[in-house]
């Protein structure tokens, strides 16, 4: 053996070493255990619909009650038949008409609630609509969004 004396400093600073980032990593998880960390709550809130709608506003309230202000983008009046909310917990429905009128004016959004949603929303929004008269042919715009209270 050559030099006993600096294989076993090797060792030594190895296994310090270890022990200490061993620990490090045992209090993180101790902390993520026992916390309410929550990889999503870092995540944005956000609202998107596609197709003929625009997501202008959301809230969620204390009581679990999600108000989502959709705007008209289409070129055309449309009328929305109902709305759902699709959760991993199960599906809320809106099912009020709502008539959005073509646009930019306070005639152009409305705003649809949904009731007993929780303290967080992370799903799809299906909204079921037609455009002109009821008798014209219905057409589904998805989208989704994320938000906590």
């Amino acid at each position: 053996m050559k030099n006993p004396a600096r294989a076993q400093a090797a060792m030594e600073f190895m296994i310090t070493y270890g022990w200490i980032l061993f620990i490090g990593v045992a209090i993180i998880a101790v902390i993520a255990t026992f916390t309410n960390l929550d990889a999503l709550a870092f995540r944005a809130q956000k609202c998107e619909i596609y197709s003929s709608f625009k997501c202008l506003s959301f809230a969620l309230d204390s009581n679990g009650e999600l108000q989502v202000i959709v705007g008209n983008s289409a070129q055309d009046e449309l009328t929305i038949t109902s709305a759902s909310l699709i959760l991993d917990s199960g599906t809320v429905t809106e099912t009020s008409s709502l008539t959005l009128k073509r646009g930019t004016g306070a005639d152009s959004r409305e705003t649809i609630t949904f009731n007993n949603v929780g303290r967080k929303v992370d799903g799809k929004i299906e909204i079921t609509y037609y455009f002109g008269n009821a008798d014209a042919s219905t057409h589904t715009a998805v989208g989704y969004i994320y938000t906590r209270r």
